[in-house]
């Protein structure tokens, strides 16, 4: 029986689960092997929920594909798990998106889906899209529109992510040979952010740009480095998804 069946005693949904989870690896390898008919089988498709961590979901797919030798279409939901529950916080979705965006583009072996587009697209479970019902944008319109803008110019994002939680928010830091991009997804106004990164020290410094993902604005930022991370100071307050552009990587 699979881990996440409902069983006796538990709360029932009349709802699909699409897709594998990572727990499901085992079973994903059985199929492939089924009579020796692998070579039919490009990849397997997973799921991502919204109570989901989506950077280490996505970081866990990409591993699986290593060890299994396929690719991946991961649907990140939109909707909660629970019809019950909205989830109608537009900033929170633009987080959300820009973080599985970021994360997704620096991996080799995952393709994305968003799921939902529209608000109240197929499904009862009451969610915002990236567009209203009358398709005016949300604020995830704004990020999906800046962050693929910046990610297909000269800052195109790749290598090994690391991630963690920082003072109400997260960040997601990705590595390359001589720079690190580094996003922010920020549930309240802050002038400063501590971060907990211990691997890009040398990569970003000094004084580099922010870009918050929403206005598509770019202010100047301090970074300062420190044998627990780095410290980002901007000059006014701000929240949302931020993408941190270091300087050191211009020279």
């Amino acid at each position: 029986m699979k881990s996440d069946r409902v069983k006796d005693g538990e709360p029932y949904y009349h709802q699909i689960s699409h897709g594998f989870s990572v727990a499901d690896e085992d079973e994903i390898n059985t199929l492939l092997n089924y009579s020796g008919q692998r070579r039919l089988f490009e990849g397997a498709v997973f799921r991502i929920a919204r109570t989901e961590c989506v950077s280490k979901s996505l970081t866990e797919v990409e591993a699986i594909c290593e060890r299994l030798g396929v690719g991946a279409s991961v649907t990140m939901f939109m909707a909660d798990p629970n019809p019950a529950k909205h989830r109608c916080d537009d900033h929170d979705t633009a987080n959300r998106i820009a973080e599985s965006m970021f994360s997704a583009a620096s991996l080799g072996k995952v393709e994305l889906i968003v799921d939902t587009f529209i608000d109240l697209d197929r499904g009862h479970n009451v969610r915002n899209g990236v567009i209203d019902r009358l398709c005016n944008p949300r604020p995830a319109m704004f990020v999906v529109q800046n962050l693929i803008a910046i990610l297909n110019s000269e800052w195109e994002v790749s290598g090994p992510l690391s991630y963690g939680n920082f003072d109400n928010g997260r960040w997601v830091c990705a590595n390359q040979p001589e720079r690190s991009l580094v996003l922010i997804a920020a549930n309240a106004p802050k002038r400063r952010f501590e971060l907990s990164i211990k691997d890009c020290q040398q990569k970003i410094g000094g004084v580099g740009q922010v870009l918050n993902l929403v206005s598509g604005k770019i202010e100047p930022i301090s970074i300062i480095t420190s044998d627990t991370g780095i410290v980002l100071e901007s000059k006014e307050s701000t929240s949302g998804p931020l993408l941190i552009l270091s300087q050191r990587a211009w020279n």
